[in-house]
């Protein structure tokens, strides 16, 4: 089912569309234990665990696309500090009947997945997260979530206890953060590592260059 299954560190992708169904996009580590990533805009679309894995990766305005009733947009297994962190994306259906009826994850195991500013266009089910799969998440937030419309998601029945299924954990999360408890999660602390990685230096759309004529010559800074 994948459509990009990587296993690296230090990934960019700018403009880019997934789509499938299960596990479209699944991230791995590589050796050294290590699986940074960046998404800058683009859109992953799928129906189950559409976004699952392991690392530290940090989407900025992407759009996820849920394409069934009752799907999960993650399952993590986060063995890194920071896990799948959402910030200024987009969620929508392709079918109007799947809103209110998806999760934003589920814990494929010791799971960290933040949602911050995120514009629901097509809100999860009330809950927001799923209770189990394998073993209790370790961080679950979603903060300032707001509708297509601009206005404030009702998050007041988001889940906060967690248990696993496979191997008996529990949990219970703070799960609607305000200001101070999102504050940490930027794109520096998320990615930086210990080489202090800046990806937007690679994104960043460079300026088109000043073309002169002088005498027969085309001239243009470099």
């Amino acid at each position: 089912h994948d459509a990009l299954m990587t296993v690296g560190d230090k990934l960019v992708y700018k403009n880019v569309k997934l789509l499938s169904t299960q596990d479209t996009y699944y991230t791995k580590l590589n050796n050294n234990k290590k699986g940074r990533s960046y998404w800058e805009n683009g859109q992953i679309e799928g129906t189950v665990d559409f976004i699952c894995g392991d690392g530290d990766v940090f989407f900025e305005g992407t759009n996820l696309v849920m394409r069934r009733s009752g799907g999960y947009i993650t399952a993590s297994q986060n063995n890194t500090d920071w896990g799948y962190v959402f910030n200024n994306t987009t969620i929508t259906v392709t079918n109007s009947s799947f809103n209110g009826t998806f999760y934003l994850g589920r814990s494929w195991g010791t799971a960290r997945t933040v949602f911050l500013n995120t514009k629901m266009i097509a809100q999860p089910t009330a809950e927001g997260w799923q209770k189990n799969m394998n073993s209790a998440p370790k961080v679950f937030g979603e903060y300032n979530s707001k509708d297509g419309n601009g206005n404030a998601v009702n998050t007041s029945k988001r889940r906060t206890y967690f248990d696993g299924s496979k191997d008996g954990s529990t949990a219970t999360l703070k799960t609607v953060w305000d200001a101070n408890d999102a504050a940490k999660y930027t794109l520096q602390n998320v990615l930086k590592g210990s080489d202090n990685w800046d990806p937007t230096k690679l994104t960043a759309q460079v300026s088109a260059p000043k073309i002169a004529q002088e005498g027969g010559e085309i001239v243009w800074g470099d």
